[in-house]
């Protein structure tokens, strides 16, 4: 069954994370210009990964939905996983 670019999107975004995470910085706080870096690592490294394929492929309008699920995903985690 093929994916679709919300699923790849997800997944970029989880490979993002783990990425940013392996350099020692905390993703819940890093910004969306971090997570394009972590992905062009990937790329460079792992082309064979589906995060990797989407960030080559990704046109302007992906990217823009990448942007605002990463912004809405770290404000849940700030509001939600932060500890008092």
């Amino acid at each position: 069954m093929k994916m679709t670019q919300a699923e790849k999107r997800k997944i970029a975004a989880g490979a993002a994370r783990c990425q940013i995470k392996r350099c020692g910085n905390d993703p819940d706080t890093a910004p969306v210009e971090s997570a394009f870096c972590a992905l062009s690592e990937l790329m460079q490294f792992e082309p064979q990964l589906v995060a990797s394929q989407w960030w080559k492929n990704a046109t302007p309008n992906q990217e823009k939905l990448f942007i605002q699920e990463w912004n809405k995903e770290n404000q849940w985690r700030k509001t939600y996983l932060t500890k008092p």
